[in-house]
């Protein structure tokens, strides 16, 4: 069982409704997976994954499963076992989204037009975002250009960016707080101006691995960085897991040597 309790302290945070939700992700790139992490740490009740992306190892498939979106479903269930996680290993057609059992919200995560086009013919809200390498878009309910992501990779950073968005928007359909703002025009980001002075950077060292630093650190592992010391005494604890996405199934462990095992897994050049 998840501990969602850090969260439900926000005022008027109502965790019901959260847990009622059903949200089916279209697309298995790494946007997905850092949305897909969040959707489960915040206890959506229901998550519907659509994709049909290649064997591929990355932070939400450590061992380059097979099947990516069975794998994914795998480590979500570690993150919240109370959450209903579906996969479907398809092209997002009309036929296959009709297979979800309906769902409140759909969020295409692909750099492919064609899905979003699908995702929009089934009358429901729908949150649209794309990354590449450095740039991001986010809409909702409408399309945009976006002939600069297709067929490109997707980048972690400029991914862990936009997901907070998306995560944030989709948070805002379901549970509603004061002072919230709508989305009303599409947005969009670059870090074209950071990542190249970044990249030179040869050693990191990094205090604490809770729930900021879990993102600083996966932000890294695209930086080519050589060496990285992670510094921090704690150990996991189980209310550490909705929030600190790497440390499924390792309660009462060293938080910063799990954080050094699964980063090396997935950059296994950096020491």
């Amino acid at each position: 069982m998840a501990d969602t309790s850090r969260q439900e302290l926000i005022q008027k945070w109502d965790q019901d409704k959260l847990s009622r939700a059903s949200v089916v992700v279209v697309g298995c790139g790494i946007l997905s997976e850092l949305v897909c992490a969040g959707l489960a740490g915040l206890g959506v009740g229901r998550i519907t994954i659509i994709g049909n992306g290649m064997r591929t190892l990355s932070f939400l498939d450590l061992e380059g499963g097979e099947d990516h979106v069975h794998e994914m479903r795998k480590t979500l269930a570690r993150i919240n076992n109370d959450v209903n996680v579906v996969s479907l290993n398809a092209m997002a057609n009309g036929a296959v989204l009709s297979l979800a059992k309906n769902p409140d919200l759909f969020i295409d995560l692909t750099n492919n037009l064609l899905t979003k086009k699908e995702c929009l013919r089934m009358k429901k809200k729908v949150i649209l975002a794309s990354t590449n390498k450095t740039q991001g878009v986010l809409s909702i309910n409408e399309l945009t250009d976006i002939r600069c992501y297709e067929n490109e990779r997707q980048g972690m950073i400029i991914s862990e960016i936009m997901g907070g968005l998306v995560l944030d928007e989709m948070r805002k359909h379901f549970l509603p707080l004061p002072g919230d703002t709508p989305l009303l025009k599409p947005i969009t980001h670059s870090i074209k101006g950071i990542s190249g002075k970044k990249r030179r950077m040869k050693s990191v060292v990094v205090v604490g691995a809770g729930a900021i630093n879990t993102f600083a650190l996966l932000g890294l592992t695209e930086l080519n960085i050589k060496k990285v010391t992670i510094m921090d005494n704690d150990s996991i604890e189980a209310h550490n897991l909705n929030r600190q996405i790497l440390f499924y199934d390792c309660v009462g462990r060293s938080k910063c040597k799990v954080m050094a095992q699964r980063l090396r897994k997935i950059t296994p050049d950096t020491k």
